[in-house]
């Protein structure tokens, strides 16, 4: 399997430790697959709009059929359980439904689509049929409602709350953000418990990725990532993201690998994604070198891919994305060493007129990666390895552990 190892920091003196990421891909089904496109047949041009994970499960929403198609990760058989997933037809409250969350206490929540008025329904998994949470109409002009998010615990003692954040629509409105409070598995008032206006206007697939009970990351098609706080601050990323012109879409997710915070954003409607180091803040925010591939080339007309991910142990996560009309796939994310030992630590690697050596006293597994990630060479020997290497620097990795070579 390729992998792209993603460096934070370059680095600052001789046997300075950095942190670093690998980035290995898992699976995918892709109208991308050569020679033969293997995107599932379900995943068409307007629908998969919306995926949530729960327990191994990935949920996505069907919006031209009403129904959520249920893909078991730990199956066996992982080919029989993307192409023929599970389908749960819905039926009740929701139609015309666009976007799943699922809260804390493991309460999957569905969402009306593109409308002036949110509509919110529980999903029963077992059935499909969906009872209706909120439904509000604000006041006039302030747009649509394409996704919404949820947080905390909505059980009968949990608290928590459902956000949204408009976009326009006839050329009004898409300046609002708006927060829903829960106590107690109820809503005190269906109208609006928190309301944040926006300088700018947002533009279509406004989403939005809950951080904790004040904050939040908030995106359009059009619109850069953003943290906002429930105060109505907001703070912009440092100078990372790239003009991503006319493929641009929405999509983005976080998590943290062994204790460090990490950000992805969508690259375009195809399926790529790129990656950032948070630890610092936002606004110290870290592009990593390497990106995911895209998993094709046609139309998505929603402007918006899904991605989810799903924390494995402290120092490895799951990544999964879904382009609608293109493909989905699975990534492994683990840290590549919690340091990098001097270059002159292990006697055993030496610099040879050519490239490297490295000289074992036991059967060992030595990979090569370049200082972009890139794996340049990966064999299992004993005695004796060699290598021919430009002038550079370089990741040499012993049974796992990293150090630093300079040719």
């Amino acid at each position: 399997m390729k992998k792209i190892t993603l460096f934070l920091v370059a680095f600052l003196t001789v046997g300075t430790a950095f942190s670093q990421i690998t980035v290995e891909k898992l699976w995918e089904f892709s109208a991308a697959t050569t020679p033969t496109s293997t995107k599932p047949s379900w995943l068409a041009a307007d629908d998969g709009r919306s995926m949530v994970m729960r327990d191994g499960k990935l949920y996505i929403m069907m919006r031209t059929t009403t129904s959520v198609k249920i893909i078991d990760t730990k199956a066996a058989d992982i080919t029989a359980a993307v192409t023929t997933p599970t389908s749960l037809t819905l039926s009740g409250y929701l139609t015309g439904s666009n976007c799943l969350s699922f809260t804390d206490d493991g309460q999957l929540l569905g969402g009306s689509y593109a409308g002036a008025t949110l509509k919110v329904s529980k999903i029963n998994l077992t059935t499909g049929v969906t009872t209706q949470l909120l439904e509000n109409l604000p006041e006039a002009g302030i747009g649509r409602f394409d996704y919404f998010s949820s947080y905390g615990d909505f059980s009968s003692t949990g608290t928590g709350y459902i956000i949204s954040s408009t976009c326009p629509s006839a050329g009004a409105g898409g300046f609002n953000i708006y927060k829903w409070d829960f106590t107690n598995g109820t809503i005190a008032d269906q109208t609006v418990s928190t309301k944040t206006v926006r300088s700018a206007v947002f533009g279509s697939s406004s989403m939005i990725v809950p951080v904790d009970a004040n904050s939040y990351f908030v995106m359009s098609a059009s619109t850069n990532p953003e943290l906002f706080t429930m105060s109505g601050t907001n703070t912009q990323f440092a100078n990372v993201f790239v003009s991503q012109g006319a493929a641009a879409a929405s999509g983005m997710a976080t998590f943290e690998l062994n204790g460090k915070k990490y950000f992805i954003r969508t690259e375009g409607r195809f399926g790529g994604m790129s990656f950032y180091d948070i630890n610092s803040g936002v606004a110290s925010a870290v592009k990593l070198t390497a990106s995911t591939p895209v998993l094709g080339a046609t139309a998505n007309t929603t402007v918006k891919t899904s991605i989810v991910t799903e924390k494995i142990s402290a120092n490895l996560v799951n990544i999964y994305i879904l382009a609608p009309n293109n493909g989905i796939a699975a990534y492994k994310i683990y840290d590549f060493g919690t340091g990098i030992a001097n270059p002159t630590s292990d006697n055993r690697i030496k610099q040879t007129s050519t490239g490297i050596e490295v000289i074992l006293d036991s059967k060992s597994l030595v990979e090569i990666y370049d200082i972009k990630g890139i794996l340049i060479d990966k064999n299992t020997v004993t005695g004796s390895y060699s290598h021919y290497l430009n002038n550079g620097v370089y990741i040499i990795r012993i049974n796992g552990k990293a150090t630093k070579f300079i040719k």
